[in-house]
């Protein structure tokens, strides 16, 4: 019985060499060193690794390559290479105000409770501070001053609500 022609080849994934027969070469295998490398080779393409970064994340300054469409939706035209990035970027203290939702910029539960006592001022409930909240009469978040500002339970806020016809904060 003769013997298969080998040929010396390098890994396409990891470039290790190898020996493989010419019959698996011609058949358009034989271009990985094992079932982990050929895995790796075949998912690669899937991978945004291979295209050049075409966005640079506002949190951490490091490029990124994500799909234009994708990038479209962005309102604040700032990117972020990871969710955790985002979120990061997104919070209180420190953060990139351009992102931060309206209500981080001002603490009117903060305001409100420093300057009106701890009770619902519809009912009097004031047995458990976590369950007071602070309601803008206007029904304006971003009107934060403190004539606009009331301590209510959560039972009458939710009351307020249904009556001015407007989602509760």
């Amino acid at each position: 019985m003769p013997s298969k022609k080998t040929v010396d080849v390098k890994c396409a994934c990891c470039a290790s060499p190898f020996k493989v027969s010419a019959s698996e070469i011609k058949r358009g295998r034989g271009r990985c060193c094992s079932r982990q490398c050929a895995t790796k080779h075949r998912m690669e393409p899937l991978r945004n690794i291979h295209k050049k970064p075409n966005f640079v994340c506002a949190y951490c300054g490091k490029g990124f390559y994500s799909s234009p469409r994708r990038t479209m939706k962005s309102k604040s035209k700032l990117y972020f290479c990871c969710r955790e990035h985002k979120d990061l970027a997104a919070r209180i203290d420190g953060g990139i105000k351009a992102i931060q939702p309206a209500f981080y910029c001002t603490n009117y539960r903060t305001l409100a409770f420093s300057l009106y006592p701890h009770k619902c001022n519809v009912c009097g409930y004031d047995k458990y501070k976590q369950l007071l909240s602070v309601h803008h009469i206007d029904g304006d978040h971003s009107n934060s001053i403190a004539e606009n500002l009331e301590i209510l339970c959560v039972r009458c806020h939710m009351e307020k609500h249904l009556i001015m016809g407007i989602d509760p904060e």
